[in-house]
């Protein structure tokens, strides 16, 4: 991707945005195999929390520094974007179908 790093010398930021097939289940970043472009990958996911469907945001790769690794639930209304806390009681989250920890 010449594109991309005329781009990143030039100073620009550049948000390349890669939809995968599957709603749920296994997780695959991208489809095309393409991580390799990008300094930093985030991911959306959809995820059936007690009954509903909820949005669940998390870092896959910060090239040159450390990153959070929690996973959490991203709330999309009148008021904005809003970041959940880290879902610390759930597991399998990434299944699509996560698991109350008790």
């Amino acid at each position: 991707m010449t594109l991309c790093r005329y781009l990143k010398r030039m100073g620009v930021t550049t948000i390349l945005i890669d939809e995968v097939g599957s709603l749920a289940g296994s997780l695959d970043a991208t489809d095309e195999r393409v991580s390799y472009l990008a300094d930093n990958m985030i991911f959306l996911r959809y995820v059936e929390m007690d009954g509903e469907i909820r949005k669940v945001v998390g870092v896959l790769k910060k090239r040159f520094s450390n990153f959070e690794q929690s996973l959490r639930e991203l709330r999309i209304d009148t008021d904005g974007a809003t970041l959940g806390e880290a879902l610390t009681d759930r597991r399998g989250i990434l299944t699509g179908v996560p698991e109350l920890i008790e």
